[in-house]
């Protein structure tokens, strides 16, 4: 049965994530509701009302590159890992945003092989968020299960660090924690390689893993979660895959204006909440930081995993409103593109394929 203009109407008023910006879009088009009465719904907010009218979600590349197989110069990789709908796409327009914005970006390269490889995807990316605006709008879904690979200088007081932000589609990590649970695996088989390669690569490595806090709404989503988080952090161990390069692991509760809570208190929900829902994915984690020497973890007494607390990071990006639109705030990316200028270590010399 059709909703009625009264039950739409009230749906919006209490919660403006009822329906997506597209669907409210089209009410007043179809005559579904007037847009006198969307503007009284969201309490006079025109900013609401326009952003809704121009709405059009970005895109992010109109084509895909290819990871080559030799990349010749050394930097720092940054992986970001998430599942599908985690807020991870949206959390790196804002962390590139912050980054140019702040004066810290310059794209780099001469040949092909210096090139930003996913020059697109993270062209895409830069152009998401527009300051200017009040409200901007969100990407859509990624479109293909894919690695993209966007190399470029982050500056610091005048020195010049070569780093590659490594982000990994949401099938590609389900399909590598599968490695744990289903035999002759044979899903994104040819990706799941080349990450492989990647991960053993000469470079030093900073990896940040999100987990979407809204999911904490659906048992069954969250139970979900849980378990391919668990079987990743199996995989890691059982690959060794952090052995030799990885500095620095970060644990991302994507979401947080979820939480419950003052903001002032957030991030002591977000510890909270990954060390009581994660057990299994923490302990895991803290195990490989203890063994490698990453986060310190090698400090703490063996099996005392507490040392993560300090590698928990709540995010938001803003006000979110209709599914597909935020007043963006960059106080959470900020925070962790402090964490890449303190962290990322000075470029050595020397060239190598990171393949190899």
């Amino acid at each position: 049965m059709a909703e009625t203009k009264e039950e739409i109407l009230k749906k919006i008023k209490d919660d403006y994530n009822s329906y997506t910006a597209f669907e409210v879009q089209q009410f007043p088009i179809k005559n579904i509701i007037s847009a006198d009465e969307l503007l009284k719904a969201v309490n006079d907010d025109t900013e609401i009302v326009d952003a809704i009218k121009r709405y059009s979600g970005p895109i992010l590349e109109h084509y895909t590159n290819e990871i080559p197989r030799k990349i010749k110069d050394y930097c720092t990789e940054i992986f970001f890992w998430g599942l599908p709908a985690a807020g991870k796409t949206w959390a790196l327009a804002g962390i590139l945003n912050t980054i140019n914005t702040g004066g810290y970006f310059e794209p780099y390269g001469n040949t092909s092989s210096e090139k930003c490889i996913s020059s697109d995807y993270l062209n895409g990316l830069l152009n998401v968020i527009n300051e200017k605006k009040a409200i901007n709008y969100l990407p859509n879904k990624t479109s293909n299960e894919t690695i993209r690979y966007m190399n470029f200088k982050l500056l610091k007081a005048g020195e010049e660090r070569k780093v590659a932000f490594i982000d990994l589609s949401g099938e590609l990590v389900k399909a590598i924690a599968g490695e744990n649970v289903i035999k002759n695996h044979i899903d994104l088989e040819e990706e799941r390689i080349l990450l492989e390669r990647l991960l053993r690569n000469k470079n030093r490595k900073i990896h940040f893993f999100f987990i979407d806090y809204e999911r904490d709404k659906n048992i069954n989503s969250i139970e979900q979660q849980r378990n391919y988080f668990t079987n990743l952090s199996v995989v890691f161990n059982s690959k060794g895959y952090f052995e030799k390069n990885t500095d620095f692991i970060y644990i991302v509760i994507t979401k947080s204006d979820m939480i419950d809570c003052a903001e002032n208190q957030r991030r002591n929900k977000a510890i909270r909440y990954f060390n009581e829902d994660y057990v299994n994915f923490r302990n895991n984690l803290g195990k490989i930081c203890q063994d490698n020497e990453i986060n310190f973890g090698d400090e703490y007494k063996k099996g005392d995993y507490s040392f993560l607390d300090d590698y928990v990071l709540d995010f938001s990006m803003g006000e979110v409103l209709f599914l597909r639109m935020c007043r963006f705030n960059k106080k959470s990316s900020g925070k962790i593109v402090n964490i890449l200028l303190e962290k990322v270590q000075k470029e050595r010399s020397g060239k190598f394929s990171i393949f190899d």
